[in-house]
């Protein structure tokens, strides 16, 4: 408001000697606030002081000092305190430890301030002359909230029609300037605001109410013509050193410029709403598919922050990245970025069967273990044939059975995951058969034999054939070329007589481990074996001489069978080595 009113203000000055009131008039008429520049300044190091603001004939506020000298062995100091006092049921705003409120510019004052009818402090200050060393020295020093320049001691005028709300303005809080009130009962009043004047305009820039996002800053600028200061306030507070003619604004609320121009004062307000950021977006996996918790607002990025991928709900998987995902809302507002580290399933789960091949033979009634790796999968189902085998779902199984076997698996996220084949193939286990002609015992397999004498191997006798030397139970064993292994029933063999003839006579002569064999003629080419008396086969050859001669290996002994056969005839001789 801008309304011109006149209203006189008298200051009175008193001598400290006779308390002579001296006054001085100047009179301002600035709108609705009684402004009053003092002038000239005074100190209260010099003289005292007294107010009269309504010029009523009763004194409003008093201003004075007290000095305290304290005395030393080497030195002299003075303790000087700054006083102001309401008088006549006037109060002023208290602050703490017994000082009077030291209020900023801008300072709102207001029924909400600690008012008190007693005396308060304005300053403290100490002057120290110590004379012990040679000159001596000085020293001094301001104390408390009043030492800062331009502080306003807030005051509040009790008159008939109700409390007038001002403020005193002190520089140091020893050197009063200026003061004012409201010529309106129970009116606010801002420390400093001296009146409104027609030429002084105060806007912001931008022009409020605003909304924005939390976290935004939004810089503030003032338009005044001609002022002298500034003061920024939010919610009606002043900002600390916010006294130019831009302000970032970074919280909600009504943000104030206040402009002072000469003794002119204007104010222009500014309303900013924060919209909150929005929380972080949830980020689910089902497969190779990132799902948001929003449907709309999406904005998705891989490994870079730069440059968005897609703007959808949902994301493949393509590849192994840290996808991020922001939402903005309604208001335009952007949340932070939500990460999450995703590998696609073909490279997440991935079976393979343990130490084996892709196909393998089992002998007919054993069985086969086989596994896959890893062995840390969620599930696990075994198929055949790519059916399932019911009740088989460990990352192992023992089998017996021919079949295409593999392994399905699921982990994290249901990724599926099945092994490649393996070919089990269940082969038939030999079935040998012995049968006897003459002295020979003859297996039906032609290979793979291992003869056996009451259950007992016969070392080295492994051929098809074999001519046993002593009488007993006989069975062959054979293992095929899978390596599976079948035994036959038993056989009772009774040797044949030894010495009995079948073919002309052999003669046979050993001397110290050294064996000869005197055969005819026509038995050359025949075959010559010696076995002791188990059957184990110590010497085999083919007769070429008439004579033989050839030795055994150490520890041959006891009783040996030289065996001479040419065709189905055969001749064994018995012999004992020592």
């Amino acid at each position: 408001m801008k309304d011109n009113y006149s209203f006189a203000k008298k200051l009175a000055q008193y001598s400290s000697a006779a308390m002579t009131v001296i006054v001085a008039c100047r009179y301002e008429a600035k709108g609705q606030i009684i402004y009053h520049d003092i002038n000239p300044d005074t100190s209260l190091f010099i003289s005292p002081m007294v107010l009269n603001l309504n010029n009523d004939g009763m004194l409003d506020f008093q201003l004075w000092e007290q000095v305290i000298v304290h005395s030393h062995a080497c030195s002299w100091s003075t303790t000087d305190i700054g006083y102001l006092a309401p008088l006549n049921s006037n109060s002023i705003a208290m602050g703490s430890n017994e000082f009077a409120d030291a209020l900023e510019i801008g300072e709102p004052i207001n029924e909400n301030l600690n008012w008190q009818t007693g005396y308060g402090m304005l300053n403290m200050w100490t002057f120290t002359f110590t004379s012990c060393y040679a000159g001596g020295t000085w020293d001094g020093d301001f104390f408390g909230p009043w030492s800062s320049p331009d502080r306003y001691a807030g005051i509040a005028l009790h008159l008939s029609d109700g409390i007038h709300y001002g403020w005193i303005r002190l520089d140091g809080g020893y050197l009063a300037t200026a003061y004012a009130y409201e010529s309106q009962p129970g009116v606010p009043i801002l420390a400093g605001d001296m009146a409104s004047c027609d030429s002084l305009e105060v806007s912001i820039s931008p022009a409020g109410p605003i909304t924005v996002c939390n976290g935004e800053p939004v810089e503030l600028t003032g338009s005044v013509s001609s002022p002298f200061f500034y003061k920024w306030l939010h919610n009606g507070i002043p900002i600390f050193n916010a006294n130019s003619l831009t302000y970032t604004a970074t919280d909600d609320g009504t943000y104030s410029i206040v402009g002072y121009g000469g003794q002119c004062a204007d104010t222009s307000t500014f309303v900013l709403q924060y919209f909150p950021v929005p929380s972080l977006p949830v980020i689910s996996r089902h497969l190779d598919t990132l799902f948001s918790n929003f449907s709309i607002g999406n904005a998705w990025y891989k490994d870079s922050d730069l440059n968005s991928v897609s703007f959808s709900n949902y994301i493949l998987i393509d590849e192994e990245a840290n996808y991020k995902l922001s939402y903005t809302d309604s208001n335009g507002c952007i949340s932070g970025k939500q990460v999450f580290y995703a590998v696609p399933c073909e490279d997440l789960i991935n079976l393979e069967f343990v130490n084996i091949g892709y196909e393998q033979n089992l002998c007919e009634g054993d069985s086969l273990f086989l596994s896959v790796k890893p062995t840390y999968y969620s599930s696990y189902q075994w198929l055949k044939f790519d059916q399932p085998i019911e009740g088989v779902t460990n990352s192992f199984y023992n089998t017996g059975e021919t079949g295409a076997y593999s392994v399905q698996a699921s982990y994290s996220y249901e990724c599926l995951d099945t092994s490649g084949y393996f070919n089990l193939i269940v082969v038939d286990v030999p079935n040998p058969v012995i049968t006897q002609s003459g002295d020979s015992l003859i297996s039906n397999y032609t290979t793979g034999n291992q003869w056996l004498i009451d259950g007992n191997e016969i070392p080295g006798a492994t051929n098809q054939i074999y001519h046993p030397m002593a009488g007993g139970f006989y069975q062959v064993r054979v293992i095929d070329v899978n390596g599976c292994s079948g035994i036959s029933s038993s056989t009772y063999y009774t040797n044949v007589g030894v010495g009995e003839m079948l073919l002309p006579q052999v003669t046979i002569f050993t001397e110290n481990n050294l064996i000869m064999v005197h055969v005819p003629e026509n038995l050359i080419g025949s075959d010559l074996s010696i076995q002791n008396e188990i059957g184990q086969v110590l010497h085999e050859s083919i007769i070429s001489n008439t004579i033989e001669r050839f030795s055994l290996h150490s520890g041959a002994s006891g009783i040996l069978f030289v065996i001479v056969r040419k065709l189905d005839k055969t001749t064994v001789s018995k012999i004992i080595l020592e």
